[in-house]
């Protein structure tokens, strides 16, 4: 993590290992700019914080979030297994 003060503003720039933000799995290509889906914000976030309190995953696709997770380290995949045993739970 890199911070930095600009303008008056505290930015913190957070780094995805290459491996993992050059995996096209969980991102969709507009033609003009690529955007992430859900499944793959919410590895990223679980990779870059750690365990975090994740509201509603109903219309969440359970399958889709698992495979993206594959391509993280051990602590995100077991993390969002966790998840998803618990959204399946209910």
């Amino acid at each position: 993590t890199i911070q930095k003060t600009i303008a008056g503003k505290h930015i913190k720039f957070y780094k995805i290992k290459e491996s993992i933000s050059l995996d096209p799995i969980g991102i969709n290509y507009t033609g003009k700019y690529m955007i992430a889906s859900r499944e793959r914000a919410i590895c990223d976030m679980v990779y870059l914080f750690g365990e975090c309190s994740l509201g509603n995953l109903e219309n969440m696709d359970l399958e889709k979030l698992e495979k993206i997770s594959s391509i993280y380290n051990q602590t995100t995949i077991s993390y969002i297994q966790k998840l998803i045993k618990h959204a399946t739970k209910n």
